[in-house]
């Protein structure tokens, strides 16, 4: 039976946190709707808190009606009241410069991009940070304002920690940001600037400062991992011990995602839960009494939870290990739903946005299921334990009884590792599109190494604080155990079939699933139905997915991804073709759009990527891209192979690693693709070996219901002069070449094409303005900078269908751009 129904068929009164938490996040979710007042909220409140009073007996639904009221006031409290004075409100169309006043709310991240990422001008490192925001100072002098506002300073700012107040300088665009994530993060702007002389400090936070402190830490901890520990090992245990993934390699992040076993690299509640065991096991060994090992307990995990952060699933697994602890000295054992009960009741009080957050979903979903996985596990070990006492388990040798022990350890950590699976997995698909089979074999063998080098990374911090000479053996462990953990790790994520990459699950389906499940645990009378209907809902969500969405049209979606190209072209009969995959800010930016873009629509993978030319704004991003979605082929011009140039070069040997077909195209090519369109190269090189990679930009013709579509790259100088020597043609969408450049923008060309809409993939504000002054009146003119994403759709009929603004959501902040009237404010300062 499962823990929480046989919890709830012994006592209601034992588990009162269960209901009370559940009716408390109740309240904020429905806050999030604008369904109740906050006067209503506030006269609820108070009329059930009288009502208890007066009635003494029978108030439990007053009593989760408070709640639930309490809820939704605390949710209105953290969100809603800090929009008056919301740093969006100040947000212009025109361009200005503006000043931000604030103190950094978290600790400062110094981000090394790649050299092949960006451009050669570039900067090699970024500072990420939050700001506690106070004035904003523009045009009409200081405002007060409010919120957080998260801020990237290119290059690397030193002297700076929690709690120092700064004033940064920046510049505002004008543009659009991915507003929903923000709101998530309780973000409501996001702040660029290219110089460190951008940022400057007001007031230093004093050396005795708790935030400071905490600094002082992490850099103590940082700087012994990486001055005992291997290069490639250090970064892992930064990320394994102190939650630091800022400067992960890609390739070992996508390594730890498609084997199942990414959340080894986040601080969450196994880590606490890990270090919990080596803290107990400590004090049994100091021969600790109660009150004293109790106190280790609570001062270990608290102090781990502080230096790393304290996000929501640590916060978690902190509470439930100290009332663990609080019981420890009067041999009380906690109830597990009690205590995740009260745990959630914290951590929404403090942050009502976890509810919303995948981390902390993800974090209570997988201790629901350990919660029910129990009995069943308590079952096994209970026959073990009395096979081990009968005659004939005592006559076994002691080898025999190790392996006795280790088969049923074995059958309760896959029977655990199961119903997490079953408990996470489709939120996982949905929110990353990533499922991995081979995790549910990897995770429970790898606990072993993953508790080793924990705990030796624990001892390594602690003894090489206090005695460096002494770290070294803690470093050779932890070194052999990580390198264990990465062999495994690859093995597993080359294992053919160990993931798979799927569409999104709609949010019905899922509301459906967990609406169900939640029925087979805690409704005994309709578990047996509970548990078939689930099944069967499961595979009729399996079978959608699998349908092909085949639409009659032609449709192609300039992104918004900055300075660079990515274009997402869908074929009538389902297949895809991307055209040029980068971005100045950053490859991983281009990649992520392209990916929520298909996840979108449905999308499995690519049918082919065709990269016009070797500038990295137009192909960096192509690497990530490659770790988030399959890709069948990949096809560029024959002078994009300049080896010389380190990004080609990496580029190159990656495909070739992935073993994913790479073709050289020609002009004249016909590409196969597309059943019912006509798909020809019209341009490929510019015909002259000294001619630079913007000219030999390769030109793609799309031919459909009587409709061109052309999309040029960077095209300018000598390609393009040959591309206007041949005969001219009406062209009905044009992709603005060399992002609107008027070198490449010329009075020739529009005569030439005479385009019905133009398509600017720009950062620039006056650039659409140019244009539309050279293609003319006639010519519709658009800019992603300006509308977000810009997606032309052409049915059978020929009719041309512009739509701005596609929304894309990512799960990373760096990633994701959107459009629409709930955008934030984004700001840039050169």
């Amino acid at each position: 039976m499962c823990a929480l129904g046989r919890i709830r068929q012994e006592s209601r009164v034992r588990v009162p946190m269960v209901p009370i938490s559940a009716a408390f996040a109740l309240g904020v979710f429905v806050d999030t709707f604008d369904v109740v007042s906050l006067p209503m909220l506030m006269i609820g409140t108070g009329a059930a808190v009288i009502g208890c009073l007066v009635l003494r007996r029978r108030t439990i639904v007053l009593v989760l009606v408070a709640w639930f009221c309490l809820g939704g006031i605390r949710h209105y409290a953290s969100q809603k009241s800090a929009h008056k004075t919301d740093l969006m409100g100040h947000a212009a169309d025109d361009v200005q410069l503006v000043k931000l006043i604030g103190t950094i709310d978290e600790r400062p991240q110094v981000v090394v991009r790649d050299a092949s990422d960006g451009p050669a001008w570039g900067a090699r490192e970024r500072t990420d940070l939050t700001l506690e925001l106070e004035q904003f100072l523009g045009t009409h002098g200081a405002v007060p304002v409010s919120g957080l506002a998260r801020t990237s300073v290119e290059g690397r700012v030193e002297g700076i920690d929690v709690g120092d107040r700064v004033v940064l300088t920046g510049r505002n665009p004008g543009g659009f940001d991915y507003r929903e994530h923000l709101w998530l993060q309780r973000t409501g702007s996001v702040v660029r600037t290219n110089s460190e002389a951008g940022l400057s400090v007001i007031d230093q936070s004093g050396p005795l400062s708790i935030w400071r402190l905490r600094g002082v830490l992490r850099e103590r901890c940082e700087s012994l991992l990486d001055r005992h520990l291997t290069e490639e090992n250090s970064v892992i245990a930064k990320a394994m011990l102190l939650g630091d993934r800022s400067n992960l390699p890609e390739d070992v992040r996508r390594a730890f995602a498609e084997s199942g076993t990414l959340h080894f690299l986040a601080v969450s509640g196994l880590h606490v839960g890990i270090l919990a065991g080596l803290l107990w096991m400590c004090g049994r060994v100091l021969r600790l009494s109660p009150v004293g090992l109790a106190v280790l307990l609570v001062v270990g995990t608290v102090g781990y939870a502080f230096v790393t952060d304290g996000r929501p699933p640590v916060i978690r697994a902190t509470i439930l290990v100290v009332i663990t602890a609080v019981g420890i000295p009067m041999h009380r054992r906690s109830l597990s739903a009690n205590s995740l009960a009260l745990a959630s009741l914290i951590v929404l009080t403090f942050d009502p946005g976890a509810l919303f957050k995948t981390g902390a979903q993800l974090s209570f979903l997988a201790v629901v299921a350990i919660i029910c996985s129990a009995p069943w596990c308590r079952s096994i070990r209970e026959r073990g334990r009395e096979f081990r006492h009968s005659p004939e388990g005592e006559n076994r040798g002691w080898f025999l009884r190790g392996f006795d022990w280790s088969v049923v350890w074995l059958k309760c950590s896959y029977l655990m590792t199961l119903t997490i699976v079953l408990f996470t997995t489709p939120l996982v698909a949905s929110e990353f599109h990533l499922v991995s089979p081979v995790g549910l074999l990897v995770n429970v063998l790898l606990i072993p190494i993953v508790a080793a080098a924990l705990w030796l990374g624990f001892g390594l911090l602690f003894v090489g604080m206090l005695a460096p000479s002494a770290a070294a053996p803690f470093a050779w462990g932890v070194d052999l155990s990580l390198l264990g953990l990465s062999w495994v790790v690859e093995a597993a994520s080359g294992t053919p079939l160990g993931h798979r990459h799927v569409p999104g699950i709609s949010s019905d389906w899922l509301m459906a699933y967990y609406g169900l499940l939640g029925a087979a645990v805690l409704w005994r009378r309709m578990r047996p139905w509970s548990w078939w209907c689930l099944c069967l809902w499961t595979i009729a969500g399996l079978a959608a997915a699998l349908v092909p969405r085949n639409e009659d049209e032609l449709r192609c979606t300039f992104l918004s991804v900055g300075h660079g190209c990515a274009v997402v072209v869908e074929f009538p009969d389902g297949q895809t073709l991307l055209y040029d995959c980068g971005s100045i800010l950053g490859g991983r930016r281009a990649a992520q759009a392209v990916s929520d873009l298909l996840v979108q629509r449905g999308k499995i993978g690519l049918n082919g990527v065709v990269v016009s030319h070797a500038d990295v704004d137009h192909y960096n991003g192509l690497r990530d891209l490659l770790g988030l979605v399959p890709v069948r082929s990949v096809a560029f011009g024959q002078s994009f192979l300049d080896f010389g140039q380190k990004g080609v070069s990496k580029l190159c040997e990656f495909v070739d690693e992935s073993q994913i077909p790479m073709q050289i195209v020609r002009t004249g090519d016909c590409l196969r693709v597309g059943r019912d369109v006509e798909v020809r190269v019209l341009l490929a090189d510019a015909g002259s070996p000294r001619a630079r990679d913007n000219e030999q930009s390769v030109v793609i013709e799309f031919l459909w219901a009587g409709r061109r579509l052309l999309l040029t790259g960077d095209l300018e100088g000598a390609g393009l002069a040959r591309l206007l020597a041949e005969q001219s043609r009406p062209v009905d969408v044009l992709m603005s070449p060399h992002h609107g450049s008027p070198a490449a923008n010329t009075a020739e060309l529009a005569r030439w094409a005479s385009p019905s809409v133009v398509v600017v993939s720009d950062n620039r504000r006056e650039t659409r303005d140019k244009l539309q002054a050279l293609y003319g009146a006639k010519t519709r003119v658009f800019s992603t900078q300006q509308s977000g994403s810009v997606t032309v759709t052409i049915p059978r009929s020929g009719e041309i269908r512009i739509r701005q603004g596609v929304r894309q959501t990512g799960r990373n902040p760096n990633h994701a751009t959107s459009s629409g009237s709930k955008s934030g404010m984004l700001m840039s300062s050169s």
